[in-house]
């Protein structure tokens, strides 16, 4: 896995918060300490479409219900900042037809770039397939008129590759992905149906009870 840091960008925050940045010394972890101008910034994700089953084993391994319910075994994805929540909010950036999208803001707040990276990386190491860019905003808790004139930066994954992108990049590579892939959040989707096919899955038997129990649907 690679991943590739826009260091001229992150010097330039730094001087702009009147700091000094040694891009050379990567031991002091300056580069991943960058943060995030807002509070919860609004973000927008586009991605390249995924087959159904990869999209079924994403949302096993990720779905936050599933997180809090102690269902998923074995894997150490935090899900702090970009979260599939789809059975209890209806929210997440994948879609049981392989549809990669997502507009949303970041759950941590006042993330850090260490944060962020931390949680991709175990995304791209446990589906080394995804390929998507996320243009992440300086709006605190507010969805701005003009997504373009207001990112800060961005992240694009993609051939088993991190990049930390600037404003000007992040623009061009989204405009690419959101022409290309587009987005449309197909809620009728995320139904019983699908959540029996999770729960069976995970080898709950009863899954007309467990539903009643744990699930508002």
């Amino acid at each position: 896995m690679k991943i590739i840091i826009d260091f001229d960008m992150i010097k330039q925050h730094y001087k702009n918060f009147g700091e000094d940045f040694d891009g050379e010394d990567l031991d002091n972890s300056d580069y991943i300490s960058y943060e995030f101008m807002a509070e919860t910034p609004y973000y927008q994700l586009r991605g390249k479409p995924i087959t159904e089953e990869q999209a079924f084993q994403i949302i096993l391994y990720t779905e936050k219900s599933f997180q809090k319910l102690n269902l998923i075994k074995n894997t150490s994805i935090s899900s702090e900042c970009f979260c599939n929540s789809l059975f209890h909010d209806k929210n997440g950036w994948i879609q049981p037809d392989g549809t990669i999208g997502q507009n949303g803001f970041i759950k941590k707040s006042f993330p850090k770039l260490r944060i962020i990276l931390n949680e991709l990386i175990e995304y791209l190491k446990a589906f080394p397939f995804l390929d998507f860019v996320i243009a992440i905003t300086w709006c605190d808790k507010a969805v701005p008129d003009d997504l373009y004139e207001n990112i800060e930066a961005g992240i694009w994954i993609h051939d088993y590759t991190i990049e930390f992108l600037n404003q000007q990049d992040t623009v061009k590579i989204y405009k690419e992905y959101d022409a290309k892939y587009g987005y449309n959040f197909n809620s009728d989707a995320i139904n019983t149906d699908y959540l029996k096919k999770c729960l069976l899955a995970y080898r709950i038997k009863n899954t007309d009870n467990f539903i009643k129990k744990y699930f508002l649907m």
